[in-house]
């Protein structure tokens, strides 16, 4: 067994040192490569950030929690979502909280669902709910310039599957009823609403820039020598790998447009993104900024600016102070959940052991 894993892990090595290689080279060459086009919306893959932020400027984030548990014969689903307001820069940040510093969670209990799966989906539809309500409360109450939301600003695609259980289908109009909501607040306030994306599994900045390249090799702007393997180091690599050794810190890519849900209305609103290196011992950060199509420049600088200086705090890790804050604050923990289990198994008059299935599963999120 041993042998064959080393042998896995040697041609591994093999395999991302060669990765490594062929984008230090690429990195090499970016400033004798083609002008980007659409659906790019500058000129240079790369970009230097230099950050430009007024001491005053009202800067928001919102992140949700969420624990849950399969009991014998319910699902029990407990979640609340944290907005943390920061007002002024360094030594001078007044911070407030949205609807408080340790809300008390919602509680969801409901007969079991019928599958684990439809459990899951309908836990990540309650702290979705909460998170986009606090958000319109916090831009409502505290009118910030940047609200940063943790996660991709909009639901994924798989959040939304054709369910038959009507409590999930509930669920899922009750979010895009609530999402769409929220675009409407932020336009009608002025608001940059941004999604920062820790860890993102995401390959469409690579997917792009393979199209690009194979338009540039075709109509000769580039030599296909100079790009040697480029279809095969770029194909089988996440965005994250590729720009952590692309990026330079206190750098970023183009910004890149991606598209909202077809369900979100008005079709001149899409979403900007770009990835970048704030921290040099961690991989950069996936960040989105909602556009209703006049987004300017200066909003999108402004944007950038608050989240380099917020990652400016002396940890290893490119996570904003406030994003850390909201999580902090919106984290919900066992204790919670047994806090609730307790209290239902004394009111049904039901042994705790009794409630708790055998093999109970349970899932924590934040």
């Amino acid at each position: 067994m041993f042998d064959e894993l080393e042998a896995v892990i040697n041609a591994e090595k093999k395999r991302i040192e060669q990765q490594r290689l062929w984008i230090t080279n690429f990195r090499r060459m970016m400033d004798s490569l083609p002008d980007l086009g659409e659906p790019w919306f500058e000129k240079r893959l790369s970009i230097e950030i230099i950050p430009r932020i007024s001491d005053v400027t009202k800067i928001a984030a919102i992140d949700g929690g969420l624990i849950s548990e399969a009991m014998s014969g319910f699902d029990l689903i407990l979640y609340r979502a944290v907005g943390v307001v920061f007002q002024g820069v360094g030594s001078k940040v007044n911070a407030s909280y949205v609807p408080s510093i340790d809300p008390v969670p919602e509680v969801f209990f409901h007969p079991s669902l019928s599958s684990r799966h439809e459990f899951s989906r309908l836990s990540t539809l309650k702290r979705l709910y909460i998170e986009y309500k606090t958000v319109i409360d916090t831009i409502n109450n505290y009118n910030p310039t940047i609200v940063f939301i943790d996660g991709k600003l909009s639901p994924l695609n798989q959040d939304f599957i054709e369910y038959s259980n009507s409590v999930i289908k509930q669920a899922e109009l009750d979010v895009k009823e609530i999402y769409r909501e929220l675009i409407d607040v932020a336009h009608k306030k002025g608001t940059i609403l941004c999604g920062i994306v820790k860890d993102s599994r995401s390959s469409e900045f690579c997917n792009q820039l393979i199209r690009n390249l194979h338009i540039w090799i075709n109509d000769q702007s580039i030599g296909l020598g100079t790009l040697s393997g480029w279809r095969k180091n770029l194909e089988n690599i996440s965005d994250e790998f590729m720009l952590s050794h692309f990026l330079s810190d206190k750098a970023r890519t183009a910004w890149l447009k991606s598209s909202l849900p077809k369900w979100v209305s008005g079709g001149d609103k899409f979403i900007l993104a770009s990835y970048v290196k704030a921290a040099h011992f961690d991989f950069p950060i996936r960040f989105e900024v909602l556009s209703d199509g006049t987004m300017v420049p200066e909003k999108l600088q402004l944007a950038i600016s608050a989240l380099l200086v917020l990652t400016n705090h002396g940890l290893p890790s490119a996570i904003p102070t406030i994003i850390i804050e909201a999580d902090d604050r919106a984290k919900l923990t066992q204790h919670h959940l047994e806090m609730v289990l307790d209290q239902i198994s004394i009111q049904l008059d039901i042994p705790l052991e009794i409630l708790r299935k055998r093999r109970h599963f349970y899932s924590q999120l934040s």
